[in-house]
């Protein structure tokens, strides 16, 4: 599998760190599936962005190419957990939204109700996604999974309960839109299952 790499023609940003996450994960789900995979990605380094770069700082465009590709890479490896926690933290939020719009909306349960089905797909998901993908637990054995289990998903009753008694205090007693407030607690309760995922789940992982 061959990725065209970055452009290193300035400082690193969020864009770096989602084109390598993607090609990585797609390489990591191949092998999943048990297929052998050889994963070839380069860096662009001569480029007519590279050369203005090297016109303005004065630096010889190889050695500019070469100072950038080292700088993104540590700035990459340092990041890569939250990086990655993100994405799948967003397709788990968007998981969890393909529920509970669906049952909120169409089969008229409470927003409470309709919130505490969509948490349970919601933590299914991001616990098969997050142990191997995120935190590199890939031990499936029943004394690994158990604890880890556990852990994973007390973390996720406490986010769940808190999130879901804040949907219940602000639409169905307060009448303030259910989509929204939806939205805006999704993005506290990522936040709060990183911290807990690295700090108590996965935090003995490599």
């Amino acid at each position: 599998m061959y990725a065209c790499g970055i452009t290193v023609s300035g400082e690193a940003h969020i864009g770096h760190g989602y084109q390598a996450l993607i090609y990585d994960i797609m390489r990591k789900f191949l092998v999943k599936l048990g297929y052998e995979v050889t994963y070839a990605r380069n860096y662009t380094d001569v480029d007519d962005k590279i050369i203005a770069k090297s016109n303005e700082t004065g630096i010889p465009a190889d050695e500019y190419a070469e100072k950038m590709i080292e700088k993104i890479r540590k700035l990459i490896e340092k990041y890569w957990d939250i990086l990655s926690y993100l994405f799948f933290g967003v397709l788990t939020t968007v998981v969890n939204y393909l529920i509970y719009l669906p049952v909120y909306n169409l089969l008229g349960l409470s927003a409470a109700v309709s919130n505490a089905i969509a948490w349970v797909v919601a933590v299914a998901f991001a616990y098969l996604t997050n142990k191997p993908f995120v935190f590199k637990s890939h031990d499936w054995s029943a004394k690994v999974v158990l604890p880890e289990l556990g852990k994973f998903v007390s973390c996720r009753i406490g986010s769940g309960v808190l999130e879901t008694a804040i949907i219940f205090l602000t639409v169905d007693l307060m009448n303030w839109d259910g989509t929204w407030m939806k939205l805006a607690t999704n993005v506290m309760v990522v936040i709060l299952n990183y911290f807990g995922s690295k700090l108590l789940v996965f935090r003995n992982k490599k």
